[in-house]
């Protein structure tokens, strides 16, 4: 009979401290990661540039253009082939944003089609100056003065002879001292993307030098730290392949990671494949996307199975393997503007609604104290809020520089990451400690199994496999009674904690009588609010019991 009192609370107690050590110690690893990266997420763009307006953007007064702009605003916009208004068309539209839907003589901008922006810069100083357009989903042809300087495939004014080659376009020249026209043809027939949806940065030579490497660094810094993930996850799951959880990680930063190569600074994955079709590298980018979303939530699942509900887990793995089907399918066809649409319309309300699922399964964790919980759900909490804090700064509710030179979404992003990485280095260091303990218990073990061969003292023998007992279910004491031939009541070999180790107890009376008489286990949280609990022994030897396995 094992029976816990002050040690038994002061185990407890201990194990309670661990715990919240445990999280501090992840809480400050995922600050100081946070505190190591941001700054690599600030922009050095000026963000208090003039605006384009109707088509001019006026630097006259903004002198010496020594941080890069984007060249948002009022650009001068021509229709030039596909349904809608009649080709030759003009008008004004913001930039950056999708020209679909956007009245134009008379009439509403189509989704695909051809079409010409122009702006006009006025009032530059004479330098070396370098402009970037990011990578759009469409063929694009920029010229300077009349004169093309740069081109991502073939601009053509039908799908038939509109070629796409999705890579940024970084070109310079040496100007100023007079006016500058620069023209981006976008042949848009092939995605369900038009426009120019991400501002041309423009500046001086060094300072765009400095402005790409910094996006570059960004760009690496991403794409490294899911590897790093997958890695780390790969790498748990062949030490502890009972470990699925790291199996999912891994799987879905291997389905994400061709998505991060394609939606950054420039196409990493067009870069490292310069052969693939538009069809191919879309096709990767698509495929792959649905297991991403797929394999982080089997992850949660498999993490907290008592938290989420199998059948929601079943609806969204039914969701994104019908995706999947469907866009195997349509990318079989050849129809890239209709996979396009799909994850518009269907992946991306499917997705959102996942990770709102998956944030209430992870709060839900981290109320009832799961291992690992808190720290998935701080991870979340930051992508959550940096995405809500970029909203409001972008929408004018904040106008707080500071806030508007940071890529705050994608830092979040990488928070989530991280925070992965602080949950699995945890349950990898509480398994090599649990670890550690099971083989201390084994050697204990081992070590009453040789004494058993090797002690003629039937006395001594006891004394060390009750001691061993003790330290193996974590008792402050133990007892072992044995029924007196002679009489009905246990007597005890071995009692722990009671001076001369005598105990003699009638069959019937107390926990150790009854469990005897019945042959039932017994195990009371609390004692002294059983009625079959004998104080006695309490009473003379001043110990308080707390729980008792007998």
């Amino acid at each position: 009979m094992g029976e816990g009192a002050g040690e038994g609370r002061k185990r407890s107690w201990l194990a309670a401290a661990s715990a919240r050590h445990r999280l501090l110690v992840a809480l400050l690893a995922l600050l100081g990661m946070l505190a190591m990266v941001a700054p690599y997420f600030r922009d050095s763009l000026d963000l208090h540039a003039p605006r384009a307006e109707s088509g001019v953007l006026d630097l006259s007064e903004y002198k010496p253009l020594s941080r890069p702009i984007d060249l948002g605003g009022e650009w001068r916009f021509t229709w030039l082939a596909g349904a809608g208004p009649q080709p030759g068309a003009t008008g004004l539209i913001a930039v950056p944003g999708f020209w679909d839907g956007t009245k134009l003589g008379g009439a509403s901008l189509p989704p695909q089609g051809t079409a010409r922006y122009v702006l006009t810069l006025r009032g530059l100083p004479q330098g070396r100056y370098r402009l970037h357009l990011a990578p759009v989903y469409a063929a694009s042809t920029i010229t300077l003065d009349g004169r093309v300087i740069s081109r991502r495939g073939v601009v053509g004014s039908d799908a038939r002879t509109t070629r796409y080659h999705h890579r940024a376009q970084d070109f310079g020249f040496t100007g100023g001292g007079r006016d500058h026209v620069i023209a981006i043809e976008v042949a848009a027939w092939h995605h369900r993307d038009n426009g120019i949806d991400q501002t041309p940065v423009f500046g001086l030579a060094p300072g765009m030098e400095d402005w790409s490497i910094q996006k570059w660094n960004r760009a690496v810094l991403y794409n490294a730290s899911i590897i790093l993930v997958i890695l780390m996850a790969f790498v748990g799951f062949l030490y502890r392949p009972r470990d699925r959880a790291s199996l999912y990680l891994g799987l879905g930063g291997l389905a994400f990671l061709p998505s991060m190569m394609v939606l950054g600074h420039d196409n990493i994955l067009m870069i490292q494949f310069p052969w693939l079709s538009f069809r191919q590298m879309l096709g990767i980018q698509y495929l792959t996307s649905p297991f991403a979303i797929l394999f982080f939530a089997a992850m949660i699942h498999q993490l907290y199975p008592r938290e989420g509900s199998r059948l929601i887990f079943r609806g969204i793995a039914a969701g994104y393997l019908a995706i999947f089907a469907a866009q195997a399918v349509i990318f079989t066809i050849g129809d890239t503007v209709l996979a396009s649409l799909i994850g518009r319309l269907v992946f991306m309300p499917l997705t959102v609604s996942t990770l709102i699922y998956l944030t209430g399964v992870t709060a839900l964790a981290a109320r009832r104290g799961r291992d690992g919980a808190i720290v998935h759900l701080v991870g979340t909490a930051l992508f959550v809020a940096s995405y809500i804090v970029m909203a409001l700064v972008w929408t004018a509710v904040f106008t707080t520089e500071e806030l508007r030179s940071y890529e705050l979404t994608t830092l979040g992003a990488v928070m989530i990451l991280y925070s992965q990485v602080v949950v699995m280095a945890e349950r990898w260091s509480l398994g090599v400690v649990r670890s550690e303990q099971d083989n201390e218990d084994l050697r204990q073990l081992l070590e009453i199994n040789t004494a058993i061969t090797s002690d003629l003292q039937l006395g001594s023998l006891l004394d060390k496999i009750v001691a061993v007992t003790s330290k193996i279910i974590h008792a402050d004491r133990t007892t072992l009674f044995l029924k007196d031939p002679q009489a009905p009541a246990l007597e005890a070999l071995v009692a722990q904690g009671v001076e001369g180790g005598r105990l003699r107890v009638d069959i019937g009376r107390g926990l150790a009588g009854y469990v005897y008489a019945t042959g039932e286990t017994v195990n009371i949280p609390d004692a002294y609010s059983d009625e079959r609990f004998n104080r006695s022994v309490d009473e003379d030897t001043g110990y308080r019991t707390r729980t008792v396995l007998t």
